[in-house]
């Protein structure tokens, strides 16, 4: 018997079916696995706290909650907040209790003016510097110390305490010292190491002795902040009734949770102990705490039915109740929001500052249990979300799974296609579908990967590339190294292993450092340090993973007795108090790259070869057309964060188009900031170190000409730069032997601030000599060759301005920035007129000033332009015009410093209606906001943007250096924010442009593939041709297409007998 001949493949009764079976079943399975996944994950993350929230009865209207303590417990059955939901709090733990209450009345107070805000800082418990007495940290306490199991905080510079009575005095010096002090707990007295117990009673005041109360007729508490100003009436928000009016002539007093300036007024809102106070009960000045002791203690009420801004106690609800975050006590975003929550909500009152006041929610059956964020409205949104979404997804995948096994069968060629349907298939097919199963598997590891990787290497690394570090090590030394544990201790580490969580356990390296490079360091090379006692981290995060990081071995090599031995580091030339150990620029723009590439193109490639396969239009007539269609989602989808998004909250962020100036009243770095006024980079968090701008924003002042103006002289005082003095190291032999002048010291290290500030300052404090006692140079002291005493209180300087100021013959002066202009003019008009904190409006050229003799016009002003030739000056946004009397003037010239303290000593003001150079109070519209360079507070650029926003808008006003002055945007409801950049037009020119340009050329490549797919044919010869375009000479290939099938390609010569066949199988 003859051996049966195989049957060729095109012989097959089995047609190929729809290709994108296959997907269709891979992205079920997929779908399947992850929605039950989902389902799992979310009944303990979503299901079960959604439905305790809503059977817990807890009210949605806030009440208010002040913290009473806030206790570390190592061995813990509860915390106020954990970083992980599914597992229970372990180790150490923060408890925080609460006082429960009412909430008190809102005050709306009108005809606000003479406004005064002050701020009393007390000691910040974050960066504050401990003396750890284990660590023989002790031996040279002087001054006033709170301590805590013989940890102390040296509290001299912020409290003033008076006391009678104290314990035997402990000894932490000498060989037993640090054993005797090691358990230190609450107020000490100490003088060179030898510590008294301060007992009971006793009395510490804020040093915040300078509050204006002269002319005040309210005055407001907000935690450390207080408010004064003369109005005219206060009335009851809820009510509209008025509860007190300037006729009365005393003075309303009350505590408040917050202090908003709107356009109706000053609102205070949540105000209790209102109260009344006599107009001689307080002088010209007071302090902090006589203001504290009158709010809580005085006896008249400000409502005697105790109805408006009652006293505290009359609105108590519940004593030590216990606070959480929320209903479950626990976070799973892990992104350090406990760190924050018990940063913000665990202030007790322990450190002598303001204790926490917030608004939070509770329970009429359990007010033994409050939570600081609750909203039904929320949580049953994203329950609904949570439960919807992948039931859908697991319902719809599963159905599509049973209709696929029902359906689908595999052919002889191991490829699967609808029972229905019979044609020709391919053994290759059979490779296509396992190929497919890895390239979906792979893309879905691939986006997991790169989320994964954003925040553990990509921020990190665009964070490191940003702080620009020297990529020459410089030679570094250690001066302190303190082990603390628990986590109000561990406020940061030098190392931690785990970037995720909080470490309980920490080492706290301080070092100095300077910018001689390592490699040319010799034992007998004398080292300037250029940096001293800064914060020395591991890397640039201060964190990482076992075993590339070990913080123990990091704590041998660098902490311990390796103090005073010189070591390689790095810094950041952009924030030069960042010093780490470890860093390669190459290194971290290899991982940059890799981890931004590698997950990207896996993704890219797996889905462009899925797209390929089973996406109409994507066959192989597309090849060079392919590269469009997935760059032009990618780009949609990166728009979207970076375009669409922000693009939306600009329109519906409610800021006025109109500019406003702004003046900015206090910067500060901070690291690991909640919030920044710039952040480099959009796309995660701003980490390290970041600039925080308060500005008050107000209306634009008057736009001004001032004609025939002679004899123009421009006078500059510029800042001062402390970088550019001469450090001296009292630890290096004789050198402080001759020291004259007020010095600014570090560890030993001593700055000469006379040479560019004039300061006025009290030498009352110990005696050092410099020679001998070099280690005990740290704070400002006055030197005289090598005898130094300390100052306690910090000294108020005004710089050294070599410029003088010329008054001979001069009529005007005009400050801008640190600039003052002189010249003598006879006339000016104004273009423009004031119209209180509203908007202005445009005039006719109006004469507000002319020359009269014996007078001088003084004005502040943001651009000015002098035209020399046409004699007249133009000036914008002018305000604080006043009228000084010649006599008052010292002549021939006078200095910055006299200039400066003729500030409020004018004769009259030159519009007392405030239409012309108003006063700057009557233009105020918010008193402090908090100043973003745009609404998203980040750029996406990478060039240093923030760097010189910093330099622009951050100047405070301090030392005497001129404050910011810009044009900023504000919103009329709220008072939390100004930006600094808003232009409406941009943005839509910005958004139209990032919708069009993707979106045509997806469309346009789109419809090409289309039109390609049904026109392009390939050919026996593996070429593509048109099937439309054949000329009639070719008529045999056209009669070849023509008699093709839908399912087969065969060639002219193709007419034996499988071909026929084939044909009558179709027909």
């Amino acid at each position: 018997m003859p051996k049966k001949k195989p049957v060729p493949v095109e012989d097959l009764i089995i047609p190929p079916q729809d290709t994108r079976i296959c997907g269709t079943i891979c992205l079920c399975q997929m779908t399947l696995v992850l929605s039950s996944v989902a389902i799992v994950y979310l009944t303990v993350a979503i299901y079960v706290p959604s439905t305790r929230a809503m059977k817990s009865g807890i009210s949605e209207d806030p009440v208010m909650c002040t913290t009473t303590r806030a206790i570390q417990v190592e061995t813990c059955d509860w915390g106020s907040c954990g970083e992980w939901c599914l597992s229970k709090t372990s180790g150490s733990c923060m408890q925080i209790y609460v006082n429960l209450r009412q909430n008190g009345s809102n005050l709306l107070l009108a005809n606000c003016t003479n406004t005064a805000n002050k701020t009393c800082y007390g000691i910040d418990q974050e960066n504050a510097k401990r003396s750890r007495c284990i660590a023989d940290d002790c031996k040279n306490l002087t001054g006033t110390f709170n301590c805590t199991m013989g940890m102390c905080i040296n509290i001299t510079d912020a409290f003033e305490c008076i006391f009678k009575d104290t314990d035997p005095p402990l000894k932490c010096s000498g060989r037993r010292g640090k054993i005797t002090c090691i358990d230190l707990n609450g107020l000490y007295s100490c003088n060179r190491g030898t510590c008294e117990r301060i007992r009971t009673p006793y009395n510490c005041d804020r040093r915040c002795v300078d509050i204006p109360t002269r002319n005040k007729n309210v005055i407001l508490l907000s935690g450390d902040k207080i408010y004064l100003s003369q109005c005219q009436r206060a009335i009851d928000s809820d009510t509209g009734e008025e509860v007190w009016n300037e006729s009365q002539d005393n003075i309303m007093m009350s505590s408040c949770y917050n202090i908003i300036n709107t356009t109706r007024g000053v609102v205070a809102v949540d105000c209790v102990n209102g109260s009344l106070l006599a107009n001689n009960i307080l002088g010209d000045l007071t302090n902090f705490t006589y203001l504290s002791y009158l709010s809580v203690f005085n006896t008249v009420p400000l409502d005697e039915k105790r109805m408006v801004a009652p006293p505290e106690p009359d609105l108590l609800i519940a004593n030590e109740s216990r606070l959480f975050i929320n209903l479950e006590g626990c976070v799973n975003t892990l992104r350090d929001e406990c760190k924050e929550f018990l940063r913000v909500y665990g202030k007790d009152g322990t450190d002598h500052n303001a204790r926490a006041r917030f608004p939070c929610f509770y329970s009429n059956d359990n007010p033994g249990t409050v939570v600081a964020r609750f909203d039904l409205a929320t949580t049953t949104k994203q329950f609904l979300v949570a439960s919807l979404l992948p039931a859908v997804l697991f319902i719809i995948s599963c159905l599509t799974l049973i209709l696929c096994q029902r359906t689908v069968v595999v052919g002889d060629d191991a490829k699967m296609r609808f029972q229905s349907c019979l044609t020709l298939i391919s053994i290759v097919e059979t490779a296509k579908f396992y190929t497919s199963l890895c390239l979906g598997i792979t893309a879905f590891i691939s986006v997991f990967a790169f989320l994964f990787l954003i925040p553990f290497v990509v921020d990190p690394a665009i964070s490191s590339l940003m702080a620009d570090y020297e990529p020459e090590p410089v030679t570094c030394v250690g001066t302190q190294h303190v082990y603390a544990e628990g986590l109000r201790n561990c406020s940061w580490a030098s190392c931690r292993e785990g970037c995720t969580r909080e470490a309980t356990r920490c080492h706290q390296i301080y070092v100095n450092y300077s910018k001689v490079p390592f490699k040319d360091w010799k034992p007998s090379l004398y080292v300037q340090w250029d940096v001293v006692d800064t914060r020395f981290l591991i890397n640039a995060e201060g964190c990482g993973y076992p075993p590339s990081v070990n913080c123990s071995e990091f704590a041998r090599q660098y902490g311990y007795g390796t103090a005073g031995t010189p070591f390689p580091c790095y810094y950041s030339r952009v924030y030069p108090d960042i010093v780490v150990a470890r860093y390669s620029w190459d290194d971290t723009l290899r991982h940059l790259v890799l981890s931004i590439t590698i997950p990207n193109l896996l993704f890219a490639a797996s889905v462009g070869v899925l797209s390929y396969w089973y996406c109409p239009g994507c066959g192989k007539t597309c090849n060079k057309y392919m590269h469009h269609f997935p760059a032009d989602c990618v780009s949609l989808i990166y728009l979207t964060v970076v375009i669409y998004i922000p693009s939306y909250r600009a329109f519906r962020s409610g800021f006025e188009e109109r500019p406003v100036m702004c003046q900015t009243v206090n910067t500060s770095m901070l690291n690991n900031c909640s919030w920044a006024s710039c952040g480099e980079w959009c796309l995660t968090k701003t980490s390290g170190f970041c600039p925080q701008i308060h500005a008050s924003p107000r209306q634009n002042g008057t736009r001004i000409q001032l004609q025939n103006c002679t004899s123009l002289h421009i006078s500059y005082c510029p800042p001062v730069n402390t970088n550019t003095l001469k450090r001296h190291n009292c630890n290096n032999g004789t050198e402080c032997s001759s020291l004259k002048g007020l010095f600014n010291c570090s560890l030993g290290h001593c700055m000469n601030v006379s040479e560019i500030y004039e300061c006025h300052y009290r030498a009352d404090g110990f005696t050092v000599d410099s020679d001998k006692d070099n280690a005990k140079l740290n704070g400002f002291f006055e030197c005289k060759g090598s005898k130094c005493i300390k100052i306690k209180r910090a000294p108020s300087c005004d710089r050294i301005c070599k410029d003088n100021i010329t008054s001979v013959s001069k009529n005007i002066f005009i400050t801008s920035g640190n600039k003052v202009y002189q010249a003598s003019c006879d006339t000016g008009t104004a273009t423009t007129q004031a119209n209180g904190n509203q908007e202005g409006n445009e005039i006719e050229p109006t004469q507000f000033w002319s020359k009269k003799p014996d007078e001088v016009f003084m004005v502040s002003c943001h651009t000015i332009q002098p035209n020399i030739s046409e004699h007249y000056i133009n000036a914008t946004d002018c305000i604080n015009g006043t009228i000084y009397s010649s006599e008052d003037i010292p002549t021939p010239y006078l200095t910055f410093k006299e200039f400066w303290n003729l500030t409020g000593k004018w004769k009259e003001v030159l519009d007392p209606q405030d239409k012309f150079v108003p006063m700057q109070s009557a233009l105020t519209i918010y008193n402090n906001s908090l100043l973003y360079i745009n609404l998203d507070g980040c750029v996406n650029t990478l060039k240093g943007e923030c760097v010189e926003f910093l330099q622009t808008h951050g100047s405070d006003g301090k030392n005497q250096t001129a404050q910011s002055r810009y044009p900023c945007y504000y919103n009329k409801n709220n008072s939390f924010m100004v930006i600094a950049r808003y232009d409406l037009k941009r943005t839509w020119r910005d958004l139209v442009i990032a919708i069009s340009i993707p979106s045509v050329l997806f469309i346009v490549s789109f419809i090409t593939l289309c039109i390609i797919m049904q026109s392009v044919r390939v050919d026996d010869d593996t070429k593509m041709r048109c099937k439309y375009c054949f000329a009639k000479e070719n008529s045999d290939l056209t009669e070849m297409i023509t008699a093709n099938s839908k399912y087969e390609v065969s060639s002219p010569e193709s007419d034996g007998p499988s071909s026929r066949r084939g044909h009558e199988i179709l027909s």
